[in-house]
């Protein structure tokens, strides 16, 4: 399955990518997503992932499939088949 994810605002600049595909077997957790993502990135800058995961959901919204996790399951949500995942920071310009 492909995992499409998706960063806006600071976590773009953070990230270095607007986009970034995931290719798995297994059905993974957002969790689980944030913690590979946390790996692929801590080199360009850890800082989004630094508080993980709480400080993560203070700061962030994060969308699977276009509903905020909080109305699913959190953190343990389960990423299944084709989803993008959507991470959008709070405080954000406009």
């Amino acid at each position: 399955m492909e995992v499409i994810v998706r960063f806006y605002g600071t976590y773009r600049t953070i990230t270095g990518v607007k986009d970034f595909s995931l290719f798995t077997d297994e059905t993974i957790t957002i969790i689980d997503l944030i913690s590979m993502l946390r790996m692929k990135f801590l080199k360009n800058n850890g800082e989004m992932f630094s508080e993980f995961p709480e400080g993560l959901i203070s700061s962030s919204l994060i969308l699977l499939n276009g509903v905020e996790i909080n109305n699913i399951e959190g953190f343990e949500s389960k990423i299944n088949g084709d989803s993008e995942i959507v991470f959008l920071p709070i405080n954000h310009g406009g």
